[in-house]
């Protein structure tokens, strides 16, 4: 029986193959946290063992056997394991956080790895990073209050993408989160599905459709295209150096920098700040300006020629273009040069 499941399963999507066979009902809710999968909806968790039962094999959670037992797909395992070692399978696919001394990966600090499921660890997951990142006090309208090196929205939803849109298939690596002095690199396996040039303004491609949807519907992450996008602005908004998006050895690693100086920012660091928020304008149905630049860079206005500097530079590397060449100068507008 075990062996015919196990061949039924093997040309499904990995989400839908199986995790762990041959579990009672008694033991299914003791190995998934089914309360949490009802609080996330906001229903109350039935009292019956057979409704409960039911939300998960109608959700893919679960399925049943044809002996009266259950078995655990690979999706149940992965979003509502109450313990990811219970399943081997999966067990290496749990997300990890590792603190360094400065900015190198010579001394480490602390390691912790988040053994429960992703929709039960993820807010935890996020808390446990931003309590590492440097803080501040700042008094706003005499109001005082906290303020982390990064924006914690930017840090959920690249942890949240990390997690959700990994290459399930590449085995022995799971999500891994390093956290430096001055930046947060999020590492997950396979390459990202579209140009990440494009990434803001391409259509969404999700490599594991069921699991992307499941989460989006429990509210974990954002609709399908907006993320990366609330990212880029959440940074420009901070003033923050633009985020890095990085393709070593079939993998993807995306990297948040903390705030630095107009001056102190390497020229590539400048251009792809450039490029992003002309993305951002174009992906809002507007354009880049000069003055709009200045924003983003927490630059005065004398600061006007430098960034037309900047322009003209992204301009000559194929980066942007300008939307009104005989426009004069002040009133100029800048899209993507794909656009």
């Amino acid at each position: 029986m075990e062996s015919e499941l196990w061949r039924k399963v093997q040309q499904e999507d990995y989400e839908s193959q199986i995790a762990r066979t041959s579990c009672t009902a008694e033991e299914l809710r003791s190995l998934l946290d089914c309360e949490a999968y009802f609080n996330r909806q906001g229903m109350p968790t039935p009292e019956s063992s057979q409704t409960i039962i039911h939300y998960l094999i109608d959700e893919g959670l679960a399925v049943a056997e044809d002996d009266g037992m259950f078995a655990v797909t690979n999706m149940g395992a992965l979003l509502f394991a109450r313990n990811l070692e219970e399943f081997p399978v999966v067990m290496r696919k749990a997300p990890r956080v590792i603190q360094y001394e400065g900015r190198g990966r010579i001394s480490m600090l602390r390691s912790r790895t988040f053994a429960s499921g992703y929709a039960i660890c993820l807010d935890e997951l996020v808390d446990y990073i931003m309590a590492l990142l440097p803080s501040r006090e700042v008094i706003v309208h005499a109001t005082r209050s906290t303020q982390t090196q990064l924006p914690a929205l930017a840090v959920r939803e690249i942890v949240a993408n990390a997690l959700i849109h990994q290459d399930f298939s590449i085995t022995g690596t799971g999500p891994l989160i390093e956290v430096f002095a001055d930046r947060l690199e999020v590492t997950n396996a396979g390459a990202p599905l579209v140009d990440v040039m494009r990434i803001v303004n391409d259509p969404p491609r999700a490599r594991n459709e069921k699991t992307a949807a499941l989460m989006r519907r429990l509210g974990f992450c954002e609709e399908a295209g907006s993320g990366w996008d609330k990212v880029v602005e959440a940074c420009e908004y901070y003033t923050l150096p633009a985020p890095r998006i990085e393709t070593p050895q079939d993998s993807t690693r995306v990297t948040l920098f903390a705030a630095i100086a107009y001056r102190a920012l390497t020229p590539e660091e400048r251009e792809l700040a450039c490029y992003w928020h002309t993305c951002i304008c174009y992906a809002n149905r507007t354009a880049a300006t000069n003055q709009s630049l200045r924003a983003r860079f927490g630059l005065p206005s004398s600061a006007s020629a430098q960034i037309s500097r900047l322009i003209h530079t992204c301009i000559d590397r194929g980066l942007i273009r300008a939307v009104d060449a005989d426009a004069s100068k002040k009133n100029k507008r800048y899209v993507p040069a794909w656009a």
